[in-house]
């Protein structure tokens, strides 16, 4: 497959010789649990790692993790991420929101998946009228509303909050997780905002499922790491994200794949995962990799 790690070509995977600064942006500490060993690995050659969360701690329990991280490594760091002002944050929230909806009235997400239903509790009011009323059961009708609501997603200014962060941080790689979920997150706007300076970018898909049953993803980062090559397809088919991004870690390794389970989700660090972080090495993407 050409999203295997194998395909990529021996030398992006060469160690960089440039120590740079990588920063993380999570949902919320809970989703360091899958990257751990990761961060020990990049600390432990010598970069700099930011942790960052836009959301207070969670039931996961990650809070100990990245207390263990940050008194173990002197060049780990963390703290919260900037988030879009509110005065912007309604709108774009209810815009992404009603794109996720308008995805879900697409036959291929059937009625038992409860997607639509989950998403229709976070709809405006006025998309949902649209639908009641039939006029959204074309997708001809329905690409057309996409492509007004994501234009005004688009249109709206950088959140000055999230400038002022970066021009804090200065990373030279930002790596978001998860970015598909689907509750009002601000990490799309940093996404944006980091592209726009010409940072490369890599988002984590954090659990197998995640593509098929979340929220769409809008902006291609530089690098998409998934779980197996089904994931990668599901990126291309059902994101279109272009193929030359996504990365998938468990291609060739059938044995891993079928240890895939809802188990290994909650317990992450049991899956035997290679994860390929990209950062600025001259003028090029090159890799950091680790093995949980």
């Amino acid at each position: 497959s050409r999203h295997g790690l194998s395909s990529i070509g021996s030398s992006w995977f060469r160690r960089a010789s440039t120590l740079v600064r990588l920063l993380f942006a999570a949902l919320h500490n809970g989703y360091y649990r899958n990257i751990e060993s990761v961060v020990e690995e990049l600390a432990g050659r010598g970069h700099d790692i930011f942790l960052g969360t836009e959301r207070a701690d969670s039931a996961l329990g990650g809070q100990v993790i990245v207390d263990r991280l940050t008194q173990r490594w002197p060049r780990v760091s963390a703290g919260p991420v900037a988030r879009r002002e509110q005065r912007t944050r309604f709108l774009v929230t209810k815009v992404r929101f009603a794109l996720d909806y308008l995805r879900y009235l697409d036959p291929a997400y059937t009625e038992t998946s409860g997607l639509l239903d989950r998403a229709e509790a976070r709809t405006p009011i006025a998309i949902l009228a649209l639908s009641r009323r039939g006029w959204l059961g074309s997708a001809a009708v329905r690409r057309r509303l996409a492509r007004l609501l994501d234009a005004i997603d688009h249109a709206t200014p950088p959140s000055p909050d999230i400038e002022r962060f970066l021009d804090a941080q200065r990373p030279d790689v930002v790596i978001i997780t998860p970015l598909i979920g689907l509750i009002a997150s601000s990490q799309i706007d940093l996404l944006r905002s980091a592209q726009r300076r010409g940072i490369p970018t890599a988002v984590c898909v954090w659990s197998w499922d995640h593509l098929s049953s979340k929220a769409i993803i809008r902006d291609a980062p530089d690098r998409l790491f998934v779980w197996n090559g089904v994931q990668a397809q599901e990126a291309i088919g059902m994101h279109a994200i272009p193929a030359d991004r996504p990365v998938a870690l468990f291609v060739g390794r059938a044995a891993h794949e079928a240890r895939c389970t809802h188990e290994d989700e909650r317990l992450g660090r049991q899956v035997d995962v290679l994860l390929v972080l990209g950062h600025i090495a001259g003028d090029r993407l090159v890799a950091e990799f680790a093995e949980l």
